[in-house]
């Protein structure tokens, strides 16, 4: 059976990290066994992408205090709105809660198709290790939460939800997984 999926991530070649990794090899391997797969991501200056699958870039800019991190601005990227409108998929999958997660529960439920969403992260350990300030650190994490939320009760329903971890944080669990399944994955990550 052949499917058209989209991936989306907030970091990308040639800024990599983990997620950004996973989210290349879920498009290449997609792309390569079941269809035709795109990725979206930001645009990075000068860069030029090279790969097997299709890649679509929204404007960005470097995230302040966290180079060479980029914060996506899709909604002011007519060039790329247009070009993800005249596109269809079967599937779409947000490896953030952030900027591209947000673009892809958005897709899912105008075009009423189904939504992956992974958190592959422990985003609060992750932001303690690039801010020094408690108080921005919880508001990203409340951020991160309204996200989830709102993907769940006013987005696109979730019928399984993944951690990779069994202390992920997520404090909103119990309101979330009234009609959803939660279930734990191994990595090669402690955690």
């Amino acid at each position: 059976m052949k499917i058209t999926t989209c991936q989306f991530n907030d970091s990308y070649f040639p800024i990599m990290d983990g997620v950004g990794i996973t989210a290349h090899n879920y498009a290449r391997w997609l792309n390569e066994k079941y269809g035709k797969t795109v990725l979206v991501a930001p645009k990075v200056k000068d860069y030029e992408d090279d790969e097997d699958y299709r890649v679509y870039r929204f404007k960005s800019v470097l995230l302040p205090g966290m180079n060479p991190y980029r914060v996506g601005l899709p909604l002011i990227d007519i060039t790329f709105k247009k070009k993800l409108k005249k596109l269809h998929f079967d599937i779409v999958h947000g490896h953030s809660p952030f900027i591209s997660g947000q673009l892809a529960q958005q897709l899912a439920r105008k075009r009423g198709i189904p939504l992956v969403a992974t958190f592959h992260t422990k985003f609060r350990d992750d932001f303690r290790k690039v801010l020094n300030n408690n108080l921005f650190v919880d508001f990203l994490m409340n951020l991160t939460l309204i996200f989830i939320i709102l993907l769940t009760w006013y987005g696109c329903p979730i019928n399984q939800r993944a951690k990779p971890f069994e202390n992920t944080d997520i404090r909103a669990n119990s309101r979330l997984c009234q009609t959803a399944r939660i279930w734990r994955y191994p990595t090669n990550q402690n955690g």
